[in-house]
Parts: structure tokens; C-alpha cells; sequence
């Protein structure tokens, strides 16, 4: 008597795309045939299925719904409180869960059958719907990609314009595991003079991996990677027009693509910077370069006072006052892989603007974002944004 697994989804999972796990039972003919799924994370049940079998004594379940659960991805800031180059396992975006498959039958019923699947890895994240038919023509699965492009976990363009003080971070998966393995961040400076320093390495390795597929931040901004101090210890009288980062465990073995950052010192007065978990998970920066302006909306709510012998005062009163405010934004002029990549910033749920250094959460009314080209073929889009309010709950000694 045997309950067999006939399919599943490819090894390392992503959370919110569809998981069928297809069993079937060789109990023909028996009473009330079912089979129970449980999701164990670390020891404990966070969820439970139970699917009759049908004809072919088969029970298909898709388990996407519990694997969304598990995850809580976060946004770190400010990168000065991370490690001298900082670096951390985001353990956010990434579970090792275990599968229970078992078989019951009979009235009562009773357990015949149990199959176990240990450490079924699973990192947050989905493929966006935009990028479906390009994504599942070019590979077979997720993995297959991580494998043959090597490329971080996101899908935002790797040519980056940036100031000093921009936050960008790149997040990477192990798609191997070898005891010991550390990571390292190897970075090519290329040189106003035309010279160029190729993969230096920058700053102390990260732990050693503990198994495969977990996930990695790295903080990567030019002020993160102490830049200004490096090249004043190494390179004094070179000046840095832009540097590539790439991840790997030696010089001679690169695991990752390449990201370029580009110094740029132009001054944009109406400058604003975006920050964004994106759909895999990872956090990208946008940065709008256009106009600029906002525009608040007040709604008092008002009632009708009812007047009374001997009382005299107004005979309307406002209860209470609701407020909104709105920023309509120019992108500025962005290259045709950054427009193209605008839905990703859009269909985040996790979007903030920073202001001298705070976080201001943003969300995006329904609109239409308009694209647009001006008369030199220079592209751009047109949209509105607002900021979301904070709450705290004080309490005593809060």
C-alpha cells in the first residue's frame, strides 16, 4: 500500500505563484479515501488540507496560499546601521518548509499511508503578469533563471544613475551550497582618467552559507560602500565616474551579474527618491528628476444642530475634518528599459519616498499613468502619488 507524489513544483519555490502537489493513492475500492496536507514551518503546523480522491484516486493541492503566510520582507534603513559593508541574510525571504502527505480511509476513518517532503524551499515573490509570456517562453522554471543569468533578485534595470547619498541594495540567492562558502562583494571602478581597477574586493565577506537557496542583502550605495574612504586610502588621485558590483566567493568565481552604478552630478531641484520591495522580494530605487507639486483636499464632515428653548449658538457644527494630500509627479526623462520596468514600481505594496533622511510611506490612487515623449524623442510618464499616514497607539510608558 503506497501513496506516490506523480508531480510537483520545481525545486525552490516562489510564494505567490501557483504550487499543485499531485498524489495518488493505490487504495481502489476503499471507503472515504482522502489524503491531508500539512505545511510545517520549524516545527509548527501553520496549515492544513484535506481533499477527497477523485476517479484515478488522485488528490491535487496547491499550497501557494499557506507558502504566501510565511513571509515578512522589510525594508532596512538607514545602511549606517548595518556592518562596516553592509550585509545581512534576509531571513525574511526565504523558508525551508516540510510537507506531510497522509492517506486516510474507512469509516472511521483511519491513517493508511504517510508521505513526508523535507525542506521544500521557498523565497517570497511572484512574476509579474507583464512579463509572463517573455519569462515562461525563456525558461522552465524559476531556478532554470537564477541559474543561467546569475541575476539578483529583481527585474529592475542593472544600469543605475546615482548621487552619493542614494540608497541602493542589491538581494542575491545561493543557488548552490558548498560547507564554508562566504560571499563576497567585488567591485570594477572605472576613473574620470580613463583608468580602471578590476574586481577589488570591497569590504569582509558575509558569514558562511548554511545551506542553499537563502537570500542575501547586500547595501551597495556609494556611501554604503565607504567609497570616499576607500579611494582616499587607494586611489587619492583617481576620481570614480562609476563602479560595477558583483557577488562571488573568489575573484575567479563570480556568481552573479553585473549591476553598474553611474555617478551622475547633475542637479535636479525638484529631485525625489523612491524606494520599492519589488515582486521578487528585493528593494530598487527609483528616482523622478521632473516637476513636481502638491496639493492637500479637506473635507469637513458637517451636521445640522437642532435648536432648543432657551439655547442659541451655531446652527451647524463640524464634527470632524478629513484630509488628503497629493503629489502630481514628472518621472523625468528615463531610458526605454527603466519605462518599460515602471509596472514593477507601481504594483508594489510596499513603496517609500525619503526625505532628508526619514521613510514616508507612499501609495498610488487609481489613475492613469500617462507615458509620454516630448518633441526630441525624450521619454517620460506623468503620475500621482500620496503618503500614508503612521499610526501609534500610545499606551503607558510608550
Amino acid at each position: 500500500m503506497t501513496l506516490s507524489l506523480i508531480s510537483q513544483p520545481p525545486e525552490l519555490g516562489i510564494s505567490h505563484n501557483p504550487s499543485f502537489w499531485r498524489l495518488q493513492s493505490d487504495e481502489a475500492g476503499s471507503d472515504n479515501l482522502r489524503v491531508d496536507a500539512k505545511v510545517i514551518l520549524d516545527g509548527t503546523t501553520i496549515g492544513t488540507d484535506s481533499i477527497p480522491v477523485d476517479s484515478g484516486y488522485i488528490s491535487t493541492f496547491e499550497l501557494s496560499e499557506y507558502f504566501k503566510t510565511l513571509f515578512t520582507p522589510a525594508f532596512t534603513f538607514p545602511d549606517v546601521a548595518m556592518p562596516p559593508i553592509p550585509h545581512q541574510v534576509a531571513t525574511g525571504n526565504y523558508k525551508h518548509v516540510d510537507l506531510i502527505f497522509e492517506e486516510f480511509c474507512g469509516s472511521p476513518p483511519i491513517e493508511t499511508n504517510q508521505l513526508d517532503i523535507q525542506e521544500y524551499s521557498v523565497i517570497y515573490g511572484r512574476i509579474p503578469a507583464y512579463l509572463h509570456t517573455w519569462f515562461y517562453r525563456s525558461y522552465n522554471s524559476f531556478l532554470d533563471y537564477l541559474i543561467a543569468t546569475k541575476n539578483f533578485l529583481t527585474f529592475w534595470p542593472s544600469t543605475h544613475y546615482i548621487v552619493k547619498a542614494q540608497t541602493e541594495k542589491l538581494f542575491f540567492c545561493n543557488t548552490w551550497y558548498n560547507a564554508g562558502d562566504t560571499l563576497k562583494v567585488y567591485i570594477t571602478l572605472h576613473f574620470v582618467s580613463g583608468n580602471r581597477v578590476t574586481r577589488e574586493l570591497i569590504g569582509d565577506p558575509t558569514a558562511a552559507m548554511s545551506r542553499p537557496y537563502q537570500v542575501w542583502e547586500f547595501h551597495v550605495g556609494y556611501n554604503a560602500l565607504r567609497l570616499t574612504a576607500f579611494m582616499k586610502s587607494n586611489y587619492p588621485d583617481e576620481e570614480i565616474e562609476s563602479y560595477d558590483i558583483e557577488i562571488g566567493t573568489a575573484s575567479n568565481a563570480i556568481k552573479s551579474a553585473s549591476h553598474s552604478y553611474i555617478l551622475d552630478n547633475k542637479h535636479y531641484p525638484k529631485r525625489r527618491e523612491f524606494i520599492f520591495r519589488n515582486s521578487l522580494g528585493g528593494y530598487d530605487t527609483f528616482i523622478a528628476t521632473g516637476q513636481a507639486s502638491q496639493s492637500s483636499e479637506y473635507e469637513p464632515e458637517i451636521i445640522q444642530v437642532l435648536p432648543y428653548w432657551g439655547v442659541s449658538g451655531n446652527a451647524r457644527r463640524t464634527i470632524r475634518t478629513t484630509w488628503d494630500e497629493t503629489v502630481e509627479c514628472n518621472s523625468g526623462f528615463l531610458t526605454d528599459d527603466k519605462l518599460a520596468a515602471m509596472p514593477q514600481f507601481f504594483e508594489s505594496d510596499d513603496v517609500y519616498e525619503i526625505i532628508a533622511g526619514q521613510l514616508y510611506p507612499v501609495g498610488f490612487p487609481k489613475q492613469t499613468v500617462l507615458r509620454k515623449t516630448d518633441k526630441h524623442g525624450m521619454k517620460y510618464i506623468q503620475f500621482s502619488y500620496a503618503y500614508l499616514p503612521i499610526h501609534k497607539i500610545e499606551t503607558n510608558g510608550s
